[in-house]
């Protein structure tokens, strides 16, 4: 067994079809690990008489989780505004109507979550959630999970680099776009702007600016002659990737590629090549080492939902009074 396993880890073929499978087995089993959180958090909030008889009373049980909705909705939406996007994904060129759109359907899965909640605190949920995976198309689907979450464990000890895949999912929730903004004065020869940026977790820029404008992150003066400055201007983003590196050949170079990687960025030089001030704003996108990770969380919260939603859904049909019947009484 442990000669197999040897080859297995050093097949490259093997590896190259295995680790999407791994990563999708490691979600798997965090989903059921979630699953089954939840279903320990069910018995316990069970235990408070007020919570658990909320569901007694349906029409009660709606005007609850709609009030709750609210509140969640309003809670989470500042977070909103302090997240970015790239320039050149046109998120600025969302409507009212879109706008709109996004909070309505954000609110209703924060009243989902709500009515979920109160769904879950009931006693009646609390006794049945065991007999759920008896059910329709749930026992098939656990079956599937469990064979996937075994690959997840073969997975830790086969797939290469598993320290690398790991210290990615850490970096998972620091990942997404981050925003520097600068005004510089006219005819500025040497604007010097503050940041932080994680060389190694660099998966692209782009600067943004109403003016003309040159960008280092280098002072001008330490450059190398032969290097020429792309003129940035109001005319389109400009964009930097490994392919198109622009500005990234400015980045000081440390002794070898390793420490460049770990290295960090504190200031950014700019140029203003007009007679106005120019508006600029730096949008560096972030991205762990292997960015196949994210399959891990969408896979659980995946098989979390599945558990919520069914469970929501079978246990409000089969209350004493549907859900049906609960929207007539709100309306009478």
């Amino acid at each position: 067994m442990p000669t197999l396993l040897l080859g297995l880890e050093l097949t490259p073929g093997l590896e190259a079809w295995f680790t999407p499978l791994w990563l999708i087995g490691i979600g798997c089993l965090l989903g059921v690990l979630g699953a089954s959180l939840i279903w320990v958090a069910s018995r316990l909030l069970s235990k408070f008489e007020k919570l658990n008889k909320l569901m007694e009373d349906p029409k009660r049980a709606l005007i609850i989780a709609a009030l709750a909705g609210f509140v969640l909705t309003a809670v989470i939406l500042p977070f909103g505004h302090y997240s970015y996007s790239m320039p050149s994904n046109g998120a600025s060129e969302d409507t009212i109507l879109s706008y709109l759109a996004k909070l309505a359907g954000l609110y209703c899965i924060c009243w989902f979550i709500s009515f979920s909640f109160i769904i879950f605190a009931w006693k009646r949920t609390a006794r049945e959630l065991p007999l759920v995976l008896k059910e329709g198309i749930l026992l098939p689907i656990f079956f599937l999970i469990a064979a996937m979450s075994v690959v997840g464990l073969l997975g830790t000890i086969v797939a290469p680099d598993t320290s690398g895949i790991f210290s990615s999912l850490l970096k998972l929730p620091t990942s997404g776009v981050k925003q520097f903004a600068f005004e510089i004065p006219a005819d500025t020869e040497l604007f010097e702007g503050d940041i932080r940026i994680h060389v190694g977790d660099v998966g692209g820029m782009e600067i943004v600016t109403d003016g003309a404008i040159n960008a280092s992150f280098t002072p001008f003066a330490e450059l190398p002659k032969e290097y020429e400055l792309d003129d940035i201007t109001e005319a389109s983003i400009y964009r930097v990737s490994p392919y198109e590196p622009g500005i990234l050949q400015t980045i000081p170079v440390q002794k070898d590629r390793e420490m460049t990687a770990t290295s960090q960025i504190t200031k950014v030089y700019f140029r203003n090549l007009g007679p106005e001030p120019a508006n600029t704003q730096l949008f560096v996108r972030y991205v762990p080492q292997y960015a196949q990770v994210a399959s891990i969380p969408v896979t659980a919260l995946g098989i979390i939902s599945i558990f919520v939603i069914s469970n929501t859904i079978r246990l409000t049909i089969f209350s004493r009074k549907n859900l049906i019947e609960s929207f007539q009484l709100i309306g009478a």
